[in-house]
């Protein structure tokens, strides 16, 4: 009982046949109860005893036969505890799929339908990838950017006398442009633009992105003392920039490839 104060284990799981045995041992160690059965009704009425007899830190087994059952039962569950119709069911939901063929489908499904733990037998990593990104991305605005931090990165572990480029904080724009710099294997680094998470094209012409935007990130990320070489590496859509960003930064404009692609092969030249 020593151990249990300090772990407090979930107990799995009571049933309608177990649930005075169950209770009484979630109470002596002290730790949250799961409660299971299909039947909402019974899950209820299960929880409320388990309330009565002084046990409130409980979980809600519904043990849905079907994916189809899972998302229709959490989402019942879960409506009606929002809106107060039926507190018996205002608890957190646990989703067991051990030894089922399709567990990884159901535990998706219960990660995006309101199950607070997916309870598995096994998990290889070719599965767990999936449901963790899944499970990153579940809360994430479609119509909101994904951004990256702004700063200075350093690829290929660069020195003094590497490159400069510089790219947006969206992150498909970052990482496209940063796995294109470690393709080239020549140490580089790459100053990142806060543009509220747009594209380059979509930022320049939205005026996100100007030569005093790119001034302003080569000052905060301190670029001199990081690069001597007095120059920067711009897209190759923002030419029209370049001319201005010289006279504003001091720095030699160098204009890169229109793609990313063709990043590897200008770093490789040398002519950067």
């Amino acid at each position: 009982a020593a151990e249990t104060d300090l772990q407090r284990p979930l107990l799995y799981a009571a049933t309608s046949s177990n649930l005075e045995e169950m209770v009484a041992a979630s109470k002596e160690l002290k730790c949250p109860l799961t409660l299971r059965d299909e039947d909402l009704n019974v899950l209820a009425e299960m929880a409320n005893q388990a309330v009565q007899a002084g046990v409130e830190d409980l979980m809600l087994d519904l043990v849905p036969a079907r994916a189809q059952d899972l998302v229709e039962k959490n989402t019942i569950v879960r409506k009606n505890a929002v809106k107060k119709t039926f507190r018996g069911l205002g608890y957190p939901i646990i989703t067991n799929v051990c030894g089922d063929p399709r567990a990884v489908l159901k535990a998706m499904l219960a990660t995006m339908k309101y199950s607070g733990i997916v309870l598995f037998d096994e998990l290889d990593a070719e599965h767990a990838l999936p449901l963790f990104v899944l499970r990153q991305n579940i809360y994430t605005d479609p119509q909101v950017p994904i951004q990256v931090k702004a700063g200075l990165y350093p690829i290929n572990k660069p020195g003094p006398d590497a490159p400069v480029l510089f790219t947006t904080n969206f992150s498909l724009t970052y990482f496209t442009v940063a796995a294109d710099i470690e393709k080239a294997k020549v140490p580089a680094w790459l100053l990142v633009v806060d543009t509220e998470g747009m594209s380059v094209l979509t930022a320049f012409s939205a005026g996100k992105l100007t030569a005093e935007t790119v001034v302003s990130a080569l000052e905060e990320a301190a670029v001199g003392e990081k690069s001597i070489r007095g120059e920067i590496i711009i897209p190759g859509l923002l030419s029209r920039m370049s001319g201005k960003l010289q006279e504003l930064s001091g720095l030699k404009i160098i204009v890169g490839p229109r793609e990313s692609s063709g990043i590897p092969k200008l770093l490789k030249s040398g002519q950067a």
